[in-house]
């Protein structure tokens, strides 16, 4: 199956003799959900750049010279062939870890915390590490697809592979992104052919794992009880919750209007990144919020029909992986906004306020472009 691959890809960078073109939907879906980003991450941080006296476009001039970036690796995965990354995913995986261990070391005022300074632009590896991870997977699944009906030889090296980046990851602290880490896991080793049983039980016991690791961290442990009962909590840990969800119900049908949002005032924290869907919902109402969360299954619909459609098995589990990888987080977010699942630091692809998050998402959609014209030509 690799060899495979190694031709193909090899035969097929040399010259293209059948034009294909890439779905296009699922560029304009991208292209929306991304001004539509733009929109709503000046509108979510003008008033904080008010009040602390700055240049009340500088998080809009971020974000746009992110989503340049991420609009040239689009474009850029959009022409490489996927296929060469078979030679690469595991290099590319270890890479990614480094810069990621990084940011657990004493290096002043080089890193902070999940990320490492560049001057105006502030790098989270994680999210770099979450788009090696997705490659490896593919990859690997292939490589080990003979051996994953064996719990020894073929999901045991995963398990020990994540708990290895996990362990890294956890002393950020960064919960939410192991958490992806996990699930991208199972997710892909399902699809792979592995035993539901063993699924099953890894599962259990990392789920053990993550509510012991919730009981021993006191803010964990009150996100958790102000998950379940935020009004009780109102001026503490479900402050957030409850604002969260006093935004959504403000914006009634048809929202107040864009710029009109009362809960970015200062009320909402992170509004605009963690909870920018709350403030979204406010301005633009349920309406708005509701083609905001088509748009999401378009993109998800696409991203399945290009895996369905790709020439090989390496195409269609890349496709499924980084499809999953951005519909899931989009979930995740705005399951956290209306109060479905515990505050945790995720953003809303193409949408929030996050450089590396945008570049990242981008260069995703670039390469299931790659994925869904390489479809496209072996069916011409």
């Amino acid at each position: 199956m690799q060899e495979r691959l190694f031709r193909y890809a090899n035969n097929s960078w040399g010259g293209e003799k059948k034009s294909a073109h890439s779905d296009r939907l699922l560029l304009l879906t991208t292209i929306i959900l991304f001004c539509c980003g733009l929109v709503m991450v000046y509108s979510t941080t003008y008033p904080v750049m008010v009040v602390r006296q700055r240049n009340s476009f500088q998080a809009l001039i971020t974000q746009l010279v992110a989503g340049s970036i991420g609009l040239g690796l689009l474009v850029f995965f959009a022409r490489f062939d996927y296929r060469r990354f078979v030679r690469y995913d595991d290099l590319l995986l270890i890479s990614m870890f480094m810069l990621t261990f990084l940011t657990i070391l004493p290096l002043g005022a080089f890193v902070d915390r999940r990320w490492i300074r560049l001057g105006f632009f502030n790098l989270q590896p994680t999210e770099l590490l979450n788009f090696a991870l997705v490659i490896y997977l593919a990859a690997a699944t292939l490589r080990k697809e003979d051996q994953l009906a064996s719990f020894r030889q073929g999901i045991t090296p995963f398990c020990i592979l994540l708990l290895i980046i996990s362990a890294v990851v956890l002393q950020q602290p960064d919960f939410s992104m192991v958490f992806r880490f996990w699930i991208l896991t199972g997710f892909m080793l399902f699809l792979a052919g592995a035993k539901i049983t063993h699924l099953i039980g890894i599962g259990t016991i990392i789920i053990s794992l993550a509510l012991l690791m919730v009981k021993i961290a006191p803010y964990r442990m009150a996100r958790l009880i102000a998950f379940i009962d935020p009004f009780s909590y109102p001026m503490t840990a479900g402050f957030q919750t409850i604002q969260s969800l006093t935004a959504i119900g403000a914006g009634g049908l048809f929202g107040r209007g864009i710029g009109n949002s009362q809960a970015k005032l200062l009320r909402l924290p992170a509004a605009h990144n963690d909870f920018i869907f709350s403030i979204t919902a406010e301005e633009i109402g349920f309406i708005g919020a509701l083609l905001l969360l088509s748009l999401f299954l378009i993109f998800g619909w696409r991203a399945l029909k290009i895996a369905q459609r790709a020439p090989d098995r390496f195409g269609y589990m890349l496709a499924m992986g980084l499809g999953f990888t951005i519909c899931v987080q989009a979930l995740l977010n705005i399951s956290i906004a209306v109060g479905l699942f515990p505050v945790t630091g995720l953003t809303l692809p193409f949408i929030s306020h996050g450089g590396s998050s945008l570049v990242v998402s981008l260069a995703m959609v670039g390469i299931l472009l790659n994925i869904s014209k390489q479809g496209a030509k072996t069916c011409a």
